[in-house]
């Protein structure tokens, strides 16, 4: 699993971490590697679960991106 330049998993909760694994198994599974874009940083609207103190209930993750001569 990839981690995008200026994103941090360290504030992410231990259940999102887990489910980091098991992401990670099935995008293997299909020959794909995941990408985490983001999670409290950026740009989200304000009741955007990004900003949950509580246990981070929103990661955003992604296939990477492939030029179009590779698809």
């Amino acid at each position: 699993m990839l981690i995008k330049m200026g994103v941090y998993i360290d504030r992410v909760s231990r259940g999102c971490r887990r489910a980091f694994v098991i992401i990670d198994t099935v995008f293997e599974r299909y020959g794909e590697e995941a990408v985490i874009t983001s999670t409290d940083e950026g740009n989200h609207s304000p009741s955007s679960l990004h900003y949950d103190r509580q246990d981070y209930g929103a990661v955003d993750i992604r296939k990477p991106k492939k030029k179009r001569g590779k698809i």
